[in-house]
């Protein structure tokens, strides 16, 4: 296996739809340990390859499972920091939607449209202090406690060997490793 077989798939292959990203956009779906990874994944019994990626360099992700608390109405917040309650409130319930189980098969699931254009949104728009957001870490919805994340990388951002580096494919943002 090499990384450009086990990576995330060139955006031809990227056919169906997913949990963040619809026909066509490339991602790399990941996980933090071995079940999670085959049961975000593997619908039956097989035979399945499994890459452990490393990134080359420091990465800004969304932590969607460790969100605060949004606070009572009846809690007085400081006037110098607004109300969080409407914004906390929508990453709950996008963390939800997110984590929530959809059967898989070849329709093409309109559940997913949301959690699409959030991580559409997040991908190309969001920065913080300058730099943009590499992914967006969430609660797997087919392994109970266990974390899955997106990456915002596809092809173009893989480190190959020589004998998979297309020479009219090159990049300087080449961050994960298998």
């Amino acid at each position: 296996m090499t990384p450009g077989s086990l990576g995330p798939p060139p955006a031809d292959h990227a056919i169906k739809t997913n949990r963040m990203s619809p026909p066509g956009v490339a991602m790399t779906y990941a996980a933090e340990d071995r079940d999670t990874a085959l049961a975000e994944t593997a619908d039956e019994a097989g035979t399945y390859a499994i890459g452990e990626f490393t990134n080359d360099r420091e990465l800004l992700i969304l932590d969607l499972t460790r969100l605060p608390d949004v606070p009572s109405v009846f809690t007085e917040l400081p006037d110098t920091i607004g109300d969080p309650r409407p914004q906390l409130g929508f990453l709950h319930s996008i963390s939800r939607e997110i984590s929530r189980p959809i059967a898989r098969d070849d329709r093409v699931h309109v559940e997913y449209v949301p959690t699409q254009i959030v991580t559409e949104y997040v991908r190309t728009a969001v920065t913080i202090g300058k730099r943009k957001v590499d992914g967006i870490r969430y609660n797997s919805s087919r392994h109970h406690a266990a974390t899955a994340l997106v990456l915002f990388a596809d092809q173009s951002n893989l480190i190959l060997g020589k004998d998979e580096r297309p020479e009219f494919n090159r990049t300087d943002d080449r961050w994960l490793r298998l």
